[in-house]
């Protein structure tokens, strides 16, 4: 494994690159969740490489160690982070088929990514998520929305906006308590969320880019998702224009690094030995 850096729009992006011994099969790109880094996907960077794949996973901008300004998050900016992240593959390993591996929010910009550039050869989305405003309670929004209404007055003041707790711990994240202690260690949740970002969070919609993506596309669900609703994810996965498949393993949300990682990791190969390779 490497350590790789280039730039998005002035600002850094990093990543880290992960090569098989022997002949490349093709190329991943691997896209993270929200308020997250690359070290979600634990072990399966280094798992699929020596299956064949060449495996950049990267830090979206304002997360991890990328540049930027830090917890500043929309699709537009993700998105450009994905497909700047394609575009180095294809420069350093020229001829190798590409493809997208994105978790939860990470799938909002693996979908805009797989509409605006048609030559990524497939994805593989786990557990995607169809929008911020779907995965919240009505009495939850209407407490963003009071918040975000005083975020707004204070930053009126010079103040910057409200910070506020992410609602998600490791422990809603992983069926595996053991998974949940070595996440943790690793640390790679950020434990709040600016409510500068909050119109940009509303304003992500992964159905829109989904009808415009039109290669094959393989949806994975966690039985015991408590991060995003399988109604979500299912309407996504309805919403995809091409060819698709969907399978739920019996895991948290944070399928890689949890119970059943390996059998995440034997879906992704599969999906990518089927349309890449």
């Amino acid at each position: 494994m490497k350590e790789v850096r280039f730039d998005v729009e002035g600002e850094p992006v990093a990543g880290s690159l992960h090569e098989p011994t022997g002949p490349a099969r093709g190329a991943l790109v691997l896209v993270h969740g929200f308020l997250s880094r690359r070290e979600e996907f634990a072990d399966a960077p280094t798992k699929l490489a020596q299956r064949g794949w060449v495996v950049l996973a990267i830090d979206q901008r304002g997360f991890g160690a990328s540049g930027g300004p830090r917890g500043v998050l929309s699709a537009p900016r993700a998105t450009a982070d994905t497909l700047a992240a394609v575009a180095w593959l294809r420069k350093e390993r020229p001829g190798l088929p590409v493809g997208l591996v994105a978790h939860s929010m990470g799938a909002v910009f693996g979908a805009g990514a797989l509409a605006a550039d048609p030559s990524i050869r497939a994805a593989v989305l786990a557990a995607p998520m169809k929008s911020v405003r779907a995965e919240l309670g009505d009495a939850e929004f209407l407490g963003y929305r009071v918040a975000n209404a005083f975020s707004r007055a204070k930053a009126r003041l010079g103040m910057g906006p409200l910070v506020v707790p992410y609602k998600n711990r490791y422990r809603d994240l992983f069926l595996d308590p053991e998974a949940a202690k070595r996440a943790q260690k690793a640390a790679f949740l950020d434990a709040t969320v600016s409510l500068g970002n909050y119109d940009a969070l509303l304003a992500m919609d992964t159905l829109a880019s989904a009808r415009k993506a039109t290669q094959p596309v393989l949806v994975i669900l966690a039985q015991h998702d408590k991060a995003v609703k399988h109604a979500s994810s299912r309407e996504v996965y309805d919403a995809l224009a091409g060819p698709k498949e969907i399978v739920i393993l019996d895991c948290g949300h944070s399928m890689f690094g949890d119970c059943k990682a390996d059998e995440a990791i034997a879906q992704v190969d599969r999906w990518m030995g089927m349309h890449l390779a």
